[in-house]
């Protein structure tokens, strides 16, 4: 059924690069305005191993800014990647524990890039930014939920609404999986994640035109934002 699926998302995501040169990403700013996509319907994810990866340019980056995020109903458990004010990419996993940590690498605004994070277990995860500048984090995030709400734009649709990023968005994939240094350094390259364990993805939103969640089966919604602004260059196949 996965197989499937990732072949009529190919062959989409194809018939609009020939069609329309020019494709469409989601504009979550200004930021603090409470412009995001989500879905409280997305396939549920039972914590780790899980991975994240999303297309972000930030106009302004300021604290609590989020990209993508997968969360229980409550909002109270989530994971979350965060371009922080310090112009450097953020992880947090809370199962019943804050844990947060930084990558090395650090951004600009104006430019697009790729935000990666993995948890093999509750005691191991990293983040990446383009595939590198790996920070990682050991710290025990506790007992793991049941993660229903997708996200990109913002952490949680109950958060307080300055947690929006300012910038765009596309390409939000998760996997029920932890990315390797190498699947992670793939993406980085702006490989579309349909290229890297397409088996694990259980959610994939490329944001080209539609709001369509191509493998977790459901179509997101918008709270605010624009979707239309110039989508960032994919490469489809190696």
């Amino acid at each position: 059924m996965r197989l499937k699926k990732l072949l009529l998302v190919v062959l989409s995501l194809f018939l609009n690069l020939v069609g329309f040169p020019c494709l469409a990403a989601y504009d979550s700013s200004p930021g603090g305005s409470g412009n995001f996509v989500y879905s409280d319907n997305a396939e549920p994810s039972g914590g780790p191993p899980i991975s994240f990866a999303v297309f972000f340019k930030t106009n302004s980056h300021t604290s609590g800014s989020t990209t993508i995020a997968h969360s229980d109903p409550s909002g109270y458990s989530y994971y979350v990647l965060v371009p922080h004010s310090d112009a450097k990419h953020y992880f947090v996993s809370r199962h019943t524990t804050d844990t947060t940590f930084v990558g090395t690498s650090t951004f600009s605004d104006d430019t697009w890039y790729v935000g990666i994070g993995t948890e093999a277990s509750s005691t191991s995860r990293a983040v990446y930014l383009d595939g590198a500048g790996k920070g990682t984090s050991s710290a025990n995030s506790g007992t793991s939920y049941t993660y229903s709400r997708f996200c990109i734009g913002r952490y949680d649709y109950y958060a307080d609404s300055n947690e929006s990023l300012d910038g765009d968005l596309g390409e939000g994939a998760v996997w029920d999986a932890s990315l390797s240094d190498d699947e992670a350094a793939i993406l980085g390259k702006k490989f579309s994640p349909l290229l890297v364990r397409p088996n694990a993805l259980t959610h994939y939103a490329p944001l080209v035109r539609t709001l369509q969640d191509y493998i977790g089966g459901t179509s997101l919604t918008q709270s605010g934002g624009t979707l239309g602004t110039e989508h960032p260059r994919v490469i489809m196949a190696y």
